[in-house]
């Protein structure tokens, strides 16, 4: 490992790793060999460095906060940082989705949870409707989630439990 602030990248070429190398993965293609008869092998790097497959591909990425953004990856780093271009934020209610234009989007590698390729040949299940009627759609959803969580916050507090946090995190109730 190099210090002073320096990337570390990633070589896309099998030439640089020998068939021992522990820093990557290899997995044998379906009974294809080369002109010497040697069987072909197919390289998946791991962490980071596999997110160079997805480079300049229409990408969709589930943030912690439940966000899915929806972009074209343009850049990263071995933290996972990214630069999504043409980026919407989807988003979805019951079986209907509406996408939010957001541009360019800086993701914090922390926040993100799952990322895949965006495959627009598949067809959806889902309706796509106008942004401001999902937008109305999602806060009616979540005044419901709301309504739901605090009738459920009532039950427990009847039956003597609270929530964690409450009466210093006991999570029981006591007289104390």
């Amino acid at each position: 490992m190099s210090s002073g602030g320096h990337h570390h990248f990633y070589s896309a070429s099998p030439s640089a790793h020998t068939p021992t190398s522990r820093s990557f993965a290899m997995s044998p293609t379906d009974d294809d060999s080369d002109e010497e008869g040697n069987a072909k092998v197919d390289f998946y790097f791991p962490g980071a460095a596999s997110l160079s497959d997805q480079l300049d591909k229409k990408v969709m990425v589930v943030l912690r906060d439940g966000k899915k953004l929806i972009g074209i990856l343009r850049c990263y780093d071995q933290f996972v940082n990214m630069t999504l271009e043409k980026t919407v934020e989807r988003i979805v209610v019951e079986d209907k989705y509406g996408d939010l234009d957001v541009g360019l989007y800086i993701v914090r590698g922390e926040n993100v949870v799952l990322m895949g390729e965006v495959d627009d040949t598949r067809e959806t299940t889902l309706k796509q409707v106008p942004v401001d009627e999902i937008l109305m759609l999602s806060k009616m959803e979540q005044e419901k989630e709301e309504e739901r969580s605090k009738l459920r916050q009532m039950h427990l507090r009847n039956r003597g439990l609270l929530e964690i946090g409450e009466y210093g995190g006991f999570g029981l109730h006591s007289e104390w």
